[in-house]
Order: structure tokens, then sequence, then C-alpha cells
């Protein structure tokens, strides 16, 4: 693909048979959601992007490569729609990689479910999302965030979660009003990444006044800072 400018991005597709990470430890130990049994493993044919290579076509100035993998693509067989991929991987040319976790479960397909970000040396940065089903409409699939917690580490290790928290620097939970989808609080864990030592956190907490008259969802009300 060529734009006005002269920058071309090549664009290489791979059919679903042929990515490797479907056999790896790392997938095997993620694909452990509950699925009804009309979700299934993807049968048909199918083609996905494998490799994305962008230049602005000037010399000297780098390309901008990344390499995608992706891991338990299914198909919903009553829908007769394709549910997506359990896991993908995204690899830039410096050998960081961003991998996510989506859910495949009909109320919440498509949600994301963690998203870390990797170098050769370790991680930096986790974010978990749990997500609240929504059931204002009969026999409709609606999700919204319920509570992100965002972590930062050290990269100095494989993981940044829990069991690693040596490494972890910064943590930042967000919890969220399920119908307007905004964040009600922001619990940042202080210097040591830990929510039990109290003494250093910072805790900011935002009320919401909705105005229907005007169709405005919600405005900001109060916010108090602890």
């Amino acid at each position: 693909v060529t734009n006005e400018l002269g920058g071309v991005t090549d664009v290489e597709y791979r059919p679903l048979s042929r990515f490797a990470l479907d056999q790896t430890a790392e997938f095997q130990e993620q694909d452990d959601e509950a699925l009804p049994t009309n979700i299934v493993r993807q049968f048909q044919p199918l083609y996905l992007v494998a490799d994305v290579t962008t230049s602005d076509g000037r010399e000297g100035t780098a390309v901008e490569q990344e390499s995608l993998e992706f891991a338990g693509y299914r198909f919903d067989t009553e829908l007769r729609s394709p549910v997506g991929a359990r896991m993908s991987t995204a690899t830039d040319a410096g050998g960081v990689t961003t991998t996510r976790v989506f859910h495949q479960a009909p109320e919440l397909t498509g949600k994301l479910e963690t998203e870390s970000v990797c170098g050769a040396t370790g991680c930096y940065s986790q974010v978990e999302t749990t997500w609240v089903a929504l059931e204002d409409v009969p026999g409709a699939y609606m999700a919204r965030p319920g509570v992100t917690l965002e972590r930062i580490c050290s990269g100095a290790t494989a993981a940044c979660d829990e069991a690693t928290s040596p490494a972890v620097e910064h943590v930042v939970e967000r919890s969220f009003d399920p119908h307007s989808g905004l964040v009600v609080s922001e619990l940042d864990y202080g210097a040591d990444g830990n929510a039990s030592t109290e003494g250093d956190n910072l805790d900011r907490r935002t009320t919401y006044a909705t105005n229907q008259a005007e169709a405005i969802l919600a405005l900001p009300a109060e916010e108090a800072t602890y």
C-alpha cells in the first residue's frame, strides 16, 4: 500500500494453521475460559495479518516492523460468526512484545482481559480488566469495564503481576460506574506498589450528576482525594 507522500506499508498474510502461538505453553495457561458448546475452534480456512512493515518513503529513516501471532481462534456455530482470538501478540523491531488476552464468552466477546508489554529482559507493564455484563437490553450482550488494575514494572522479571511484587514499581486501580462507564475511583498504591500499606496510598473518588434534560449522561458533581 503506497500513500500520496510516497510512504509504503507492506502487509503479509498467513493461514491460521501457520501461527505457532497456539502450541505455546503461555497460550495453554491462558486458554481456560468456560465457554458454551456453541463456541468451537475455528474450522474454516482463514488468513490473518502476520507481518506489517511501514516506511515513510525517505532514505535513511527507520522502517517500522511488527510481527503478529494469534491463538485460540474460535467460531460461534449458533450465530455463524467468528468470535476472534483468545490471545494475540505483536512484536516490534526492537523485540518488545505486547500480549493481549481476550474474552470469548458471549456476554464479553472481544473484551480485553489482560494486556502485558515485555522485552527481552522482562516485562514493563500489565493491565487487567474486569467487565460488568449489562442486562438493560434483553437478549443483547453489552458490557462495560468494572475495574482496571494497571501495574508498571522494572523490566527485570519475566512477568508483571502479584507474584513478581519486588519488580512492581507502580500500581493504579480504577473503578468505573457500570452504566456511564466513567471513573468513580482511582487508587494509587503508592511508592511500594502495595495497597495494604495505606500510608502512601492516594485515593481519588468522583461522584456524578446526571442531566437528562440536556441529554448529558453525567457531569462531575464532587471529587475527593484521600
